[in-house]
């Protein structure tokens, strides 16, 4: 059974390593106007596309008379339990676009959205 010390030895190591890799952060910073993730975040460039892509789905949708303009299954797939946590910050904005929906009574379209989201 390992001692106290082999435990702090371990946990200092532990935080070392964990120090140097990606800071592992929520999609918020995608607020700031030209932000451009840096190589070593590894979760916000893999969001970086699908992100742009949803903006676009949903600028058509709204302009759209149709309550559901095209396929938004690839930009949802990709960001369906993408980052961390119980709730990964892609799930985080997918919950987040169908609250806006919501409250923008913008219900067939929500519900469209939701068709893809719920599987």
């Amino acid at each position: 059974m390992p001692g106290v010390g082999e435990l702090s030895r371990g946990l200092s190591v532990f935080r070392r390593i964990t120090r140097s890799h990606n800071k592992v952060i929520g999609l918020g910073d995608f607020l700031v106007p030209g932000f451009v993730p840096a190589p070593d975040q590894y979760v916000l460039r893999a969001a970086e596309t699908p992100l742009h892509e949803s903006r676009l789905w949903l600028a058509e949708a709204l302009r759209a008379s149709s309550p559901s303009p095209g396929n938004p299954t690839s930009w949802i797939n990709a960001l369906c339990g993408l980052g961390p946590g119980l709730t990964p910050s892609g799930d985080d904005y997918l919950g987040g676009i169908l609250i806006a929906l919501d409250a923008l009574a913008e219900t067939e379209l929500k519900l469209h959205l939701w068709q893809v989201i719920e599987p």
